[in-house]
């Protein structure tokens, strides 16, 4: 029987020198953080060299440190279920610890997804959200919280939004995406097949250009996905954190409020007055 990754690596502790075991444990306990982080930010939380980390992962038989990565990432994805994910948290949370280790855990899903992220992926994002035609946002149970804070902020900004049903009861809607159109997909572990099946089938009949915010460039959408923005989604429960995911949407509008701003600002004072008239406000 084929040894998943964690076994790999609990198998291999007697053929390991001592700094590499220090790789090893790192890995066993921070699964998720090991899964993204990058080769220096690994080999710093651990204290060690960056050859440290390269050595374990041609010693587990892999090409390189990001090899190692894409497993762990399958592994995360199939194995760490909500129930596994909760056993595992509350084997190292506390009651007393929550309220520091919840600000901590959010405050490195934003560090980490920034690590991810470069200025001009989201420059060229900003780019793709100009020149379309028609914006459709599309995302799943947590997933829709993004797409839903998406549109109702691009909205503000632009007249030609759509907001699709995360169930895919949208075929009319669906049949009218051109070439010309853009979609944005959210989507994370363990992903929605519903969605997953839309964007493939909407690329190969439509082919809209599409943005895609998910875990990382092993995701299932990438190969259909023009520009991938890749986001930590860790949480100290069962849940996906949609604070990363929410640090890349809120800098899509904040960027195109930047390059698109006396048509942002006449909308935005159009949309106040329609709510003044309307006594739409608490006062």
């Amino acid at each position: 029987m084929e040894l998943n990754i964690l076994q790999k690596i609990q198998s291999s502790s007697n053929n390991l020198t001592k700094a590499q075991l220090q790789v090893s444990e790192y890995i066993q306990d921070n699964l998720v953080e090991a899964s993204f982080q990058t080769l220096d930010q690994i080999a710093a939380s651990i204290g060690t060299s960056t050859t440290t980390v390269m050595r374990f992962s041609f010693s587990l038989g892999f090409s390189g440190y990001s090899d190692l990565q894409k497993e762990l990432q399958n592994y995360i994805r199939n194995k760490l279920t909500p129930e596994s994910r909760l056993a595992k948290n509350l084997e190292t949370v506390n009651d007393a610890s929550l309220i520091v280790k919840c600000a901590e855990k959010q405050i490195n899903n934003i560090k980490n997804t920034q690590a991810m992220l470069s200025e001009e992926v989201i420059q060229e994002s900003i780019q793709f959200i100009k020149k379309a035609k028609t914006i459709y946002l599309l995302g799943a149970r947590t997933s829709f919280t993004i797409s839903y804070f998406l549109y109702q902020c691009l909205s503000q900004q632009l007249d030609n939004c759509e907001l699709l049903s995360p169930v895919g009861q949208d075929i009319d809607r669906i049949s009218s995406i051109t070439a010309d159109d853009l979609m944005i997909v959210v989507s994370l572990p363990r992903y929605a097949k519903s969605t997953i099946e839309m964007v493939k089938a909407i690329r190969e009949l439509r082919s809209p250009s599409i943005i895609t915010i998910t875990d990382g460039f092993a995701a299932p959408l990438v190969p259909y996905s023009d520009i991938i923005l890749p986001c930590e989604y860790d949480s100290l429960s069962y849940h996906n954190s949609m604070t990363g995911p929410l640090y890349i949407a809120d800098l899509l509008v904040a960027e195109l409020s930047q390059v698109a701003k006396s048509k942002a600002v006449k909308r935005l004072a159009d949309t106040e007055k329609l709510m003044k008239m309307l006594d739409y406000h608490y006062e």
